[in-house]
């Protein structure tokens, strides 16, 4: 069929009774806890970049909301009146 050797298949035994699961990580299935830490890391570093974009808008609305001009207080502008 196959035409494996024995010695063959005891290595590959070998290695399972080892490592277990993680004793052929080639491209078949991966396993759940494999995959399952790759989605908490990819998350993760997500969670981090998207916190760094709210504190620096944060910052950056604060700034805005010193650096804005006081609104006229008599509803118009002196500065831009008809002759």
């Amino acid at each position: 069929m196959y035409q494996l050797s024995p010695k063959r298949l005891e290595t590959w035994r070998s290695e399972w009774r080892a490592k277990g699961e993680l004793a052929f990580p080639g491209k078949g299935a991966q396993p759940q806890s494999k995959l399952n830490a790759d989605r908490i890391s990819e998350l993760e570093r997500k969670i981090g970049q998207q916190a760094m974009e709210i504190d620096f808008l944060k910052k950056t609305l604060r700034r805005f909301r010193e650096q804005r001009l006081p609104v006229a207080v008599n509803g118009g502008t002196d500065s831009m009146s008809k002759s």
